[in-house]
């Protein structure tokens, strides 16, 4: 089975790394179904981009001649015919519309000539995507501390196995006389790669504002060391508690937790967050969590992802091969909700921080609305920040960086900060 499992996730990974951007001129969109009703095509709508194309999708027409695309810059006045990547048949459900400038504002419409759905289509406005490098600075993937505002302790052990390791970040300002927070990070990168120190800007940004923080790594999963998502949760459990003796060894009374990640990383924090909280040595006050998936049932997913790629993600993150219909009658339920965040919601979950990309191509709205959903219903006190013009990576809208920051702090402030120590 193992054989098998792992010629599966070569396939799933071949086909869309998790936590890798899509770029647009190499995405394959789903193919529409057609329709015979009458009038200008609705359903006009974004599919994917990169900093100078965009792809778009729709319907197909029903009997047309001829279609083609404008586009013009938002606040301008005048269409003009947009430029295509390949030609377009007249039947076709998909255009990647090149020569756009990148990081641009653009609404784009769709002419049909001839047939029952002659006419001109909705217009959608979209932005082009900006420079991985200039998305990952506004993102704070290069943050830096000021010279004296912590200590990092390196490769601290908290296991057996050579990945059983964390770095701590202690700033200089830390409270040894109250009851104080600390912060566990888990790193991205589609739980089969990806550091620690993937992640040390956003430690020092803890640091730099008085918080005590720890970023983990943990066993891949799909490797050699055989790590599930289970494993990695008995792994987390055995990281705060070897955290919380570390930080009393030091001197710092630590009584709180909260627990954060992006990508990969979120979904494994949230899924500990809500599913093992009563397992942790330390109560679990927060989940931050940053584009983690919410959900693996295929809906979820639809239509960014192929069935296939879905039932491989669950193969890989448990460890059991798990074919299409098996999801899709009901004989992986279980498997699903044990790795799936938004169904392990309950009344008692810890506060949550949310923060998803609209452009974001790999964990889409249908899959984080879902836990959306479970935290309303179950009355969590949660935040939800939609960055409008980001992807993945979340870095091409800089107001929603800083209202996710000041949003952080503030639950920060809420849940995690220091409690001055009962006089007795």
């Amino acid at each position: 089975m193992k054989k098998a499992l792992a010629v599966m996730l070569l396939l799933v990974l071949a086909v869309v790394p998790f936590g890798q951007i899509v770029n647009a001129s190499e995405s394959t969109p789903a193919t529409a179904s057609t329709t015979a009703v009458a009038g200008p095509i609705t359903d006009l709508t974004y599919f994917s981009r990169s900093e100078t194309d965009m792809t778009l999708r729709w319907t197909p027409a029903q009997g047309a001649l001829m279609i083609y695309f404008e586009q013009r810059q938002v606040g301008s006045s005048v269409w003009v015919r947009s430029t295509t990547k390949d030609w377009l048949w007249p039947n076709a459900a998909y255009a990647i519309i090149t020569g756009l400038t990148a990081n641009t504002l653009y609404e784009f419409r769709m002419v049909v000539l001839g047939g029952p759905n002659a006419g001109v289509s909705n217009a959608v406005t979209l932005k082009t995507d900006m420079n991985l490098i200039l998305k990952s600075i506004t993102a704070g993937n290069f943050y830096d501390w000021n010279p004296g505002d912590g200590t990092i302790y390196s490769d601290l052990t908290y296991g057996p196995k050579a990945s059983n390791k964390y770095d701590l970040y202690i700033p200089t300002n830390a409270s040894q006389t109250d009851d104080i927070g600390v912060i566990l990070n888990l790193h991205g990168g589609s739980w089969t790669s990806g550091d620690k120190a993937d992640d040390a800007p956003h430690m020092k940004w803890y640091a730099h504002n008085d918080y005590i923080a720890a970023s983990m790594n943990y066993t891949l999963v799909g490797g050699t060391d055989g790590g599930t998502v289970a494993t990695i949760m008995d792994e987390i459990e055995a990281c705060i508690e070897a955290l919380k003796q570390e930080l009393l060894n030091r001197g710092y009374n630590v009584t709180r937790l909260a627990i954060t990640g992006y990508s990969a990383g979120g979904h494994l924090a949230s899924l500990f967050g809500y599913s093992r909280a009563e397992d942790s040595a330390l109560p679990i006050e927060l989940v931050i969590n940053s584009a983690g998936p919410a959900d693996f049932n295929i809906d979820s997913w639809y239509p960014l992802m192929p069935d296939f790629v879905v039932a491989g993600y669950v193969s890989l993150l448990t460890g059991q091969t798990v074919t299409v219909d098996q999801m899709l009658n009901g004989e992986a339920d279980e498997l699903i909700r044990s790795i799936s965040p938004a169904q392990q919601v309950s009344s008692d979950a810890p506060a949550t921080v949310l923060a998803y990309g609209a452009y974001d191509q790999l964990v889409g709205q249908g899959n984080n609305q879902k836990l959306v959903a479970a935290l309303q219903q179950a009355g969590v006190d949660f935040e939800y920040i939609l960055y409008p013009y980001s992807d993945h990576v979340l870095g091409n809208d800089p107001d929603k960086v800083l209202e996710r920051q000041n949003t952080v702090l503030s639950y920060l402030n809420t849940y995690l900060a220091p409690i001055p120590v009962a006089q007795t």
